[in-house]
């Protein structure tokens, strides 16, 4: 009887120490798989060049002048001074509607990378032409973009321009 419950618990034991062995060997197929998917990923032809990245729509580039859109038939220009959009330094938007905006609101986040939500107080300044000055942060991977996003009648939620900080000429 003693020997019957020996050799259950040895094989017990066995069959634990099978399973973390299992366990132990799935991870390392998982490891090394996604080692070689991310080498894969690195590949020449999968080179990058944040310089285009987009999301079907063109970033502005405010170097060379205002950045025109049209919302749903509604005509926008965007203009920013300093126009190579430096970090940490005072910013001046002018924006530029074919219609009135009456309760105008925006907000600047980063478009790929979460740095905050920073609020954007226009106020008119003539017929349809509304200014204000902000200020955001530096992010250190050298390639930030960010989103201006416009609310208020008649603008919808998905108006927005997206530029690119500290883009130097």
């Amino acid at each position: 009887m003693i020997l019957v419950k020996l050799s259950h618990r040895m094989l017990q034991i066995c069959s634990q120490r099978l399973k973390l062995e299992l366990m132990l060997i799935n991870r390392r197929f998982i490891s090394v798989s996604l080692a070689l998917i991310s080498l894969m990923a690195c590949s020449p032809d999968s080179v990058i060049d944040a310089s285009v990245i987009d999301t079907g729509e063109m970033l502005c580039d405010f170097n060379k002048g205002a950045c025109e859109r049209t919302f749903d038939g509604q005509h926008m220009s965007l203009t920013l001074s300093p126009p190579h959009a430096p970090s940490d330094q005072s910013l001046t938007a002018i924006l530029k509607s074919s219609v009135s905006l009456e309760g105008l609101q925006a907000s600047l986040a980063g478009r790929d990378m979460f740095m905050g939500t920073i609020p954007v107080f226009f106020t008119e300044v003539g017929e349809n032409t509304y200014k204000a000055t902000f200020t955001y942060g530096s992010c250190s991977s050298g390639y930030m973009v960010w989103r201006l996003s416009l609310n208020g009648e008649p603008l919808i939620p998905d108006y927005h321009f997206d530029f690119k900080a500290d883009n130097r000429p």
